[in-house]
């Protein structure tokens, strides 16, 4: 599914300069932070192309669309479940994170 998803924004998305498509493995993204003119149609466009997709989700972030599935996850959820799977759930540490965006708050706010 995430393949033709990839293959159909990098067709969409292929006339407007600056628009880039990435596959991030788990999730494809639509940057438009080079898009000097019109803009909108980024996202007009990502938006057609899901259509047919009800299990992926669209989110936003600065100049950046992301496709990803409609699940419940995060990276806070993900370092949870690593402290729990290698046992170092219930140990006496601490977790520093470096916050690379505001959004990775739910990660720290997790601990």
């Amino acid at each position: 599914m995430f393949e033709q998803v990839l293959d159909s924004l990098i067709e969409c998305t292929k006339d407007i300069k600056g628009a880039k498509v990435e596959n991030n493995k788990f999730c494809v993204s639509v940057h438009y932070r080079n898009v000097e003119k019109n803009w909108k149609i980024v996202g007009q466009r990502v938006l057609h192309s899901l259509k047919d997709y009800p299990r992926l989700r669209l989110t936003h972030r600065r100049k950046v669309l992301e496709v990803r599935p409609v699940i419940d996850w995060d990276k806070g959820k993900a370092v949870t479940f690593l402290l729990e799977s290698l046992g170092l759930s219930n140990c006496d540490m601490c977790c520093l994170y470096m916050l690379e965006m505001i959004g990775q708050m739910k990660m720290l706010l997790r601990f």
